[in-house]
């Protein structure tokens, strides 16, 4: 009776490269995107090419290693090197980036330039005949002008501050000098008196009356008063001083040439 022969055993390399190429060959079909691509040597290839690389180089050698083996069944590596080698054709040629479009020849005008041709006005045309740099020529001259009117204006800004600002300075050391003036006065000194008796009363009314109590509003009122009395006084003196009209003129100018 003759002996049976055993069953040859599946290919360990074989099952892993199947089951490698079998995800494999479904990113290629579906092409997922965001995935991450994988730097072979000096060549940067996709995640679904170098998967499908690696698995065809697995299911190569496990058939290799199954055809010289006598136990070994070649079945599975050879379903393997056709999964893995279909996955890497997909990967590679079915989303290959395509060829950018082929420009027309120099003299060739495209069809659609063609058709709306009789639709161009004389309006139209003016711009194309244009000769090359005339914008940029253009764009550089009023830039030429644009700038130094640009500097003018903010020198002369510069210099109407700087007055303003002299005049400021002037009509202050102006009215110290009519307020030392006035010391001697007892016109000065009597309305000076009340006023800093009425703004000290307020100042003593805040740190004891709540906000908003009718003794309180009346003492602001009876030391805005006051004060309006004493700078009155001042005002009428600077008016009488030469000076003090000189610099209260040159203030008014300066404030007026400041708003225009």
């Amino acid at each position: 009776m003759p002996a049976v022969e055993s069953r040859r055993r599946n290919s360990f390399l074989g099952s892993i490269a199947l089951f490698t190429g079998l995800p494999a060959l479904a990113l290629a079909w579906f092409d997922f995107t965001g995935l991450p691509k994988v730097p072979v040597g000096p060549f940067e290839l996709k995640f679904v090419e170098a998967i499908s690389a690696a698995a065809s180089l697995l299911a190569i050698l496990s058939l290799l290693l199954a055809s010289a083996s006598k136990r070994t069944g070649t079945e599975i590596p050879l379903a393997a090197v056709v999964v893995c080698a279909t996955a890497l054709g997909l990967a590679h040629f079915r989303h290959a980036t395509p060829a950018p479009p082929a420009l027309p020849a120099p003299g060739s005008t495209p069809p659609a330039a063609k058709a709306s041709a009789p639709a161009t006005t004389s309006q139209s045309k003016t711009p194309q005949n244009r000769p090359p740099g005339a914008a940029g020529a253009v764009q550089a001259v009023n830039t030429a002008k644009t700038v130094p009117q640009t500097n003018a204006q903010a020198l002369q800004q510069q210099q109407v501050l700087a007055a303003l600002h002299q005049a400021r300075m002037n009509y202050d050391a102006a009215r110290a000098a009519v307020i030392k003036s006035l010391e001697t006065d007892p016109a000065y000194q009597n309305a000076k008196s009340d006023a800093d008796a009425a703004d000290e009363q307020l100042k003593q009314a805040r740190l004891t009356l709540p906000p908003g109590h009718p003794e309180l509003a009346r003492m602001s009122q009876d030391d805005l008063k006051a004060r309006d009395k004493l700078n009155q006084l001042i005002d009428d003196a600077m008016l009488k001083d030469p000076a003090s009209r000189q610099a209260i003129t040159q203030l008014n100018a300066a404030q007026d040439a400041a708003r225009h």
